[in-house]
């Protein structure tokens, strides 16, 4: 059994302030990064693989939520193609994971992962917000066989 979480990063400064990739969190992003921090620790939910779009929103969201569930930072990766990608390049960087890991955290963006987790979900999510953590449990050993046919909801939340 394979859990994963897809995180959309917080809340940055507004578009056209800096070039896109450089946007950081504003400080209502830092908080509600806290605050969902908190909701994974009250239901026990810990990382053993993280990896995170490069772009500096998101991979500071990443950053304050591994110190927060104390995930050693040197073991973060930034992985490119999750930066304006596709669904495709998200589904190719998870097949990639090794199976020894049952629990994977992905940084990223929309609206790429809203139609992700649109894939896994048996519900329609129209919109995963700034914040936002949308976990499945997918019934499999091999990451590689990922598929939606085999997923449940664990956890669909965000800063309200």
């Amino acid at each position: 059994m394979k859990k994963l979480f897809f995180i959309r990063h917080s809340k940055a400064i507004p578009n056209g302030s800096c070039n896109d990739f450089d946007r950081p969190l504003n400080e209502k992003g830092i908080a509600n990064t806290h605050l969902m921090s908190d909701v994974l620790l009250k239901q026990k939910i810990k990382p053993q693989l993280v990896i995170s779009s490069p772009a500096i929103r998101a991979v500071s969201t990443a950053i304050i939520m591994c110190n927060d569930l104390k995930f050693p930072l040197n073991q973060l990766i930034l992985e490119p193609i999750l930066y304006e990608s596709t669904v495709q390049h998200y589904l190719n960087v998870i097949q990639k994971t090794n199976n020894t890991i049952e629990t994977l955290f992905l940084f990223a963006h929309n609206p790429t992962i809203t139609e992700v987790c649109n894939i896994f979900s048996n519900t329609s999510i129209e919109h995963v917000p700034t914040s936002g953590v949308v976990g499945f449990s997918i019934d499999i050993d091999d990451w590689e066989k990922i598929n939606k046919t085999k997923s449940s909801l664990l956890v669909y939340d965000f800063p309200r």
